[in-house]
């Protein structure tokens, strides 16, 4: 869902940087002040003056200068403690089977014992990690380098699209993109799903810009190769490329591409007339250039190419030569390649709930109201600028003011969006596939603030539109207090929900009477606009949460399962213990229990263990020289102490919790009626309606608010605990 924009300075941005409207404002600017610093400084000094030239400053303008700033943002907020929270198990498993491959055979552990190694979900991860720990070592904030690096780059490719949504909305929808919460939770992960998505939407970008057939020959070959690169590289990214390869055959179908369209070299000049339109189909009808009336503009290129045509295959060959590449280390891990197929397996298996050999933990945990609670505390900004975005748009093709290639948008956008509600609806659901119903909301969501912005321009450069504005914030902060008061109270209050309901009808009296005084426009502007700054704070610190805060009774449960940072603590007791009694901290033998696989938490916390091996049952005799250290599960009834009198410490491994776990209001029973226990009537309705509000609140809404607000929960969530067996000092 797209904004039509205001100029036709915005609806046609060429890529060989013509200066635009408000940069030739700039430049001005920036060429008088230096004339006058010349003029100041032109004694003793020419030399210096002639030195400095305007030009060289003309690139720096304010759009540069604000995806400069927000590509900082998100750098900042994917980096900062990128390390600080220990691996899932799902990044150990990438990262391990990524260490083993390097400093280990890949498949043995210990000696001679071949075990069940977990198999990496994204073979493009692999070989980045595989060349990273083989260059640097290891890390958990190495291995999480690369999604943070790729999931910041996303910022920069609206920069893209300002040709198609003008260079305000463009401007929106990096912002978006900088602070998204599932985005940058997804940066944060050694995993390949931003990389997918990466891919996917520069794929996406590179596929919509070859739909301008009046490209120039040489750059129209420029952009066939890195969308055929870019899709290769999807390919192999991970599991949740698959779903991005959905979103690209939607985009197919709806704009009717081919492989003709996409690999010819030479255009027809008439055709590159009847396809002007789709470079610039989301400018206003006073913005976009008449294609039937006016003639079109060829550089030399187009020109010289006349009515040849040609298809290249040098795209198909670097589609090949990205596919073989990215997953294999540049040829140097070659085993990278089976990695493709098995996320394929590992998709399959995600959308029905069920469990392939070999991938990662991902039984039907997350229930459907997960879904609805993710939206609510992460995206409350898509969740309501999304939705207003979808019944916009779908106003406007019913008014007649979309184009045709507008409505293919709208429409595939909408596609989208339902592709994605359809994948959540699988009992296979989960937060990998949040994305897919996020990003099309991104764009719904930065469509209407687009058009919020342009009724509120006139609006707040007037005083009573900031009036209004610092009233609507008044009230908010009164009515967050109340709200406050109400979650904290374990007793349901009626007098404090009637005053925050009484809050926000003086809000909206408030926006309506302004409506009176200015106008409709103005009103829904500064009331749109207020309502779209409160939203995206709350979004950036949704996003600040899900990727800095953690607190073992304050889980956010955007995953099922998360690592006990305890796991850390075993790693340094064993190196502790080892560089004590044996001299090296990476020596002395360990032993942990097998179960179905290796545990891929203990063996990347433990890789540094050079003589580590695993057993379905550990054994105090398995060493030769010297008794190894144990490591069993807590829950699988080993005994330690049968072995040489071990003498053992519990550390923990992991936690689980997700608020279907809250509890849950449990109506008494009701007696028949007559019996000796049949409860006294009640007072009249008001009265037996507040006693069950009263009940159900205390029982389950309060607890449910209380974790949405603070994330606090009571007591503490269940934990998997692994026990550390130490042979007595001297053996």
């Amino acid at each position: 869902m797209v904004v039509e924009t205001q100029s036709r300075a915005d609806s046609k941005i060429e890529d060989d940087e013509q200066t635009l409207p408000f940069e030739e404002e700039v430049s001005l600017l920036a060429t008088a002040l230096l004339a006058e610093s010349e003029k100041v400084y032109a004694v003793g000094t020419s030399s210096t003056a002639e030195s400095v030239s305007p030009s060289g400053f003309a690139w720096l303008t304010v759009e540069r200068l604000l995806y400069g700033l927000l590509l900082v943002i998100a750098l900042l907020i994917r980096f900062l403690e990128l390390g600080a929270l220990p691996l899932s198990t799902l990044e150990a498993t990438n990262a391990w089977r990524a260490w083993l491959s390097v400093w280990g055979d890949g498949t043995q552990i210990g000696a001679g014992a071949t075990t069940a190694v977990p198999i990496a979900s994204s073979a493009l991860l692999y070989s980045f990690h595989t060349i990273l720990l083989w260059l640097i070592g290891g890390g958990d904030a190495l291995v999480r380098f690369v999604p943070a690096l790729f999931g910041s780059g996303l910022v920069l490719l609206p920069w893209l699209w300002r040709a198609t949504v003008g260079r305000q909305m463009a401007l929106l929808l990096a912002l978006l993109l900088a602070i998204d919460p599932w985005l940058v939770a997804y940066s944060r992960l050694a995993d390949g799903t931003i990389l997918s998505i990466f891919f996917g939407l520069l794929t996406l970008t590179g596929l919509h810009l070859l739909l301008d057939r009046s490209m120039g020959r040489e750059k129209r070959r420029r952009w066939q190769l890195l969308t055929a690169t870019s899709a290769g590289l999807l390919l192999v990214s991970g599991t949740q490329a698959w779903s991005m390869v959905l979103v690209l055959a939607l985009f197919v179908l709806f704009f009717d591409l081919n492989i003709a369209t996409l690999l010819s070299g030479d255009v027809e000049p008439e055709e590159a007339v009847d396809e002007v339109d789709s470079s610039s189909i989301f400018a206003s009808d006073s913005a976009a250039p008449d294609a039937k009336n006016q003639p079109v503009e060829m550089d030399a290129e187009t020109a010289d190419n006349g009515s040849t045509r040609g298809i290249h295959i040098t795209p198909l060959i670097a589609l090949v030569v990205a596919i073989l590449l990215g997953s294999t280390a540049w040829l140097a891990r070659l085993e990278g390649a089976g990695f493709v197929s098995s996320s394929i397996s590992f998709w399959v298996a995600q959308l029905s709930g069920s469990q392939s050999e070999g991938a990662p933990a991902i039984s039907a945990l997350y229930p459907i109201s997960w879904v609805g609670l993710r939206l609510l505390i992460d995206q409350p900004f898509l969740l309501v600028f999304g939705l207003a975005g979808l019944v916009l748009g779908l106003m406007a093709r019913r008014r007649g003011e979309w184009s045709m290639a507008q409505k293919r948008w709208s429409s595939f956008v909408v596609g989208w969006l339902l592709v994605g509600v359809f994948l959540l609806l699988l009992p296979g659901r989960g937060p990998f596939s949040l994305f897919m119903i996020g990003l099309p909301l991104l764009v719904a969501a930065a469509y209407t603030l687009n058009r919020v912005i342009t009724m509120a321009r006139s609006a707040v450069g007037q005083l009573d539109g900031w009036i209004l504005l610092v009233l609507l914030a008044v009230l908010t902060f009164s009515g967050n207090i109340y709200l406050n008061v109400l979650v904290g109270q374990r007793q349901f209050n009626g007098s404090t929900v009637l005053t925050i309901v009484a809050i926000f009808a003086i809000a909206l009296l408030s926006a309506i009477l302004y409506s009176l005084w200015a106008t409709r426009q103005e009103a829904v502007g500064i009331a749109g606009l207020f309502v779209a700054l409160l939203l995206l704070s709350s979004t950036l610190s949704s996003s600040w949460s899900l990727a800095h805060r953690f607190d073992l009774q304050e889980p956010n449960a955007f995953f099922a399962h998360y690592t006990d940072p305890d796991v850390r603590r075993l790693a340094e007791n064993i190196a502790m213990l080892s560089a004590r009694r044996v001299g090296d901290a990476g020596e002395m033998p360990v032993q942990v229990q097998l179960r179905a696989e290796a545990d891929p938490l203990l063996g990347w916390y433990l890789r540094e263990m050079r003589n580590l091996s695993w057993s379905p049952a550990p054994a105090a005799d398995a060493a030769t020289t010297r008794k190894p250290l144990l490591i069993t599960y807590l829950d699988s009834g080993y005994d330690g102490q049968a072995n040489e009198n071990y003498l053992s410490g519990d550390f923990g491994l992991r936690l689980s919790w997700l608020p279907s776990q809250l509890p849950h209001y449990q109506p008494p029973p009701v007696p028949p009626e007559g019996s000796a226990d049949a409860p006294a009537a009640e007072g009249g309705f008001l009265e037996r309606m507040n006693n069950r509000l009263s009940e159900r609140w205390s029982s389950e809404t309060q607890p449910l608010l209380r974790w949405m607000r603070y994330r606090k929960i009571p007591g503490m969530p269940p934990s998997e605990r692994v026990l550390l067996w130490v042979p007595p000092n001297g053996e």
